[in-house]
């Protein structure tokens, strides 16, 4: 049986990359400045404004932004980077992308090495939100526009944002996670289940960790026999639960928290002949994962979680409103 929540799939891969973008760009004065004095576009932690510094162009007159991405392996990084893309060239601004590859060392080596190139605004996707803490805050301290995505910098709250950045967007919220593993914990008086999830110490994996700890007490019937590491490929998704099958052969729950390696697992799953037994629930609900729940009967969409793309659309004509204070979209 496949469930399915729905948070992190390709739409809001590319709206989320489109926001950042957009607020961090709205946050930089008109093109045509030529030097750089007063505050980064930022703000506080409560939304009170400051001042957006003239922003350094170069000889094309086109603002200079770069894009940290934790990794571009899969259709949600993907989109991000299409949609951050898209805003760039929509803004008449010059856009580099960096492919942290879901490390954070070279991630935190690929933030800190370029803010002293010439950047006016960077758009952070953080592995690990204490890991690049340092590097954030070098680049605010540098004058340079931040924009924060899908992980929260240094110790900020999920639905806040970083005092300085200028905006924090993301659809997994520690909300979002508890909705869905409790739509798999309340399925059934109790059993064995198995979490999916993506590499180690990237921040939606810790974060994932953290909300199954506190719902662990409240259901003590449920006994946890995995947590494993799939770096968001169906590949590794395949071969882990092909070893959770075999060493936890009752299993009755599967949480996928990614649609891009959810089919892995249901391809382990049908190999071992336990479609009837082990429910599935996926977050992101993807076209693949969406067409699998119409095409097995046994299955239903229990409840679609997608909380950032309402607010995403009904805030993408309003980026103007931001410039120069702090806003989340979480």
């Amino acid at each position: 049986m496949l469930a399915t929540g729905r948070a992190p799939g390709r739409a809001l891969g590319r709206r989320v990359g489109v926001a950042s973008i957009a607020a961090v760009l709205v946050a930089l004065p008109a093109c045509g400045s030529s030097t750089k004095s007063g505050t980064s576009g930022g703000g506080t932690s409560s939304g009170g404004s400051s001042s957006a510094g003239s922003a350094a162009v170069g000889k094309t007159g086109r603002l200079k932004l770069a894009f940290f991405s934790v990794g571009g392996n899969n259709s949600y990084l993907q989109a991000g980077i299409k949609g951050a893309k898209e805003a760039a060239a929509k803004y008449n601004a010059d856009i580099q992308v960096f492919d942290a590859e879901f490390d954070g060392a070279k991630q935190l080596n690929q933030v800190t090495s370029h803010i002293s190139g010439g950047f006016d605004g960077f758009v952070i996707e953080p592995n690990n939100s204490q890991q690049l803490c340092s590097a954030v805050k070098a680049a605010l301290k540098a004058k340079i526009a931040v924009g924060i995505t899908n992980v929260p910098a240094c110790d900020a709250p999920y639905n806040g944002v970083y005092p300085g950045t200028t905006i924090f967007a993301g659809g997994q919220s520690p909300a979002v996670y508890k909705q869905w593993l409790e739509q798999g914990l309340k399925s059934a008086p109790g059993g064995e289940f198995a979490v999916l999830n993506g590499p180690a110490t990237q921040g939606n994996t810790v974060r994932a960790r953290q909300v199954l700890d506190t719902l662990k007490p409240q259901y003590p019937h449920w006994k946890e026999v995995a947590f494993q590491y799939t770096d968001y490929q169906a590949s590794v998704a395949l071969s882990e639960t092909q070893t959770i099958l075999q060493q936890h052969p009752n299993l009755k729950v599967l949480f996928s928290s990614y649609s891009g390696h959810t089919p892995g697992a249901i391809s382990a799953i049908k190999a071992a002949g336990k479609e009837g037994q082990v429910k599935v629930y996926d977050l992101g609900g993807d076209k693949v994962m969406f067409d699998a729940l119409k095409a097995n009967h046994r299955s239903r969409l229990r409840k679609s979680i997608f909380p950032a793309r309402s607010r995403l659309e009904r805030c993408s004509q309003s980026w103007p409103r931001f410039a120069g204070s702090s806003h989340s979209m979480a």
